[in-house]
């Protein structure tokens, strides 16, 4: 008997083992891109799973400033100790490679966030921000005259936020 509805076993499984396996929390948005890009779940039942595990305590949701993240919770990991041996070889091959390729860029994306949105006609604020535990360390607002240079800026601050960020103390402390 399992504790999971029928048909959806192994898309939790491989939820709780990948967020396990990783060790870092991820948002909703990281967790749907990783899943459809592996294709090891669709959106729909993937949101299912997602809330699901939630509810019922196998997964801790938190909200951070780059939003809510989830976690493997306790009950989480006593179920997937009961019922790893469930997911194929393969999967757990797969989740492995997937989980050390990609886990620095989690980090990254963690620590250094950056949004954007629009606040005029031709005017967009993009927010860029570096976060080192529950603690903001640097928040920058820049306003720019395109939804291009928006998407750009916020796509280049998650790998030069730490040099940004150094400079800027540098420069200060002088």
């Amino acid at each position: 008997m399992s504790v999971f509805a029928e048909g959806d076993e192994k898309q939790r499984l491989t939820l709780l083992y990948f967020l396990d396996y990783l060790g870092i929390p991820l948002t909703s948005e990281q967790i749907y891109s990783v899943f459809l890009e592996q294709d090891w779940g669709d959106y729909f039942s993937l949101s299912i799973a997602l809330d699901d595990l939630a509810e019922n305590g196998m997964l801790s949701a938190a909200g951070r400033p780059a939003g809510v993240t989830y976690s493997i919770a306790g009950k989480g990991k006593s179920v997937l100790a009961g019922f790893s041996n469930r997911l194929p070889h393969s999967r757990v091959e797969a989740i492995e490679k997937y989980a050390l390729e990609h886990r620095q860029r989690f980090l990254s994306e963690h620590q250094n966030l950056a949004s954007f949105r629009r606040i005029g006609s031709g005017e967009y604020m993009v927010t860029c921000r570096i976060i080192e535990g529950e603690r903001t360390l640097l928040t920058v607002e820049l306003n720019v005259v395109s939804a291009e240079s928006a998407r750009e800026i916020a796509r280049r601050w998650v790998n030069s936020a730490p040099s940004i960020y150094s400079d800027i103390v540098r420069t200060l402390a002088k």
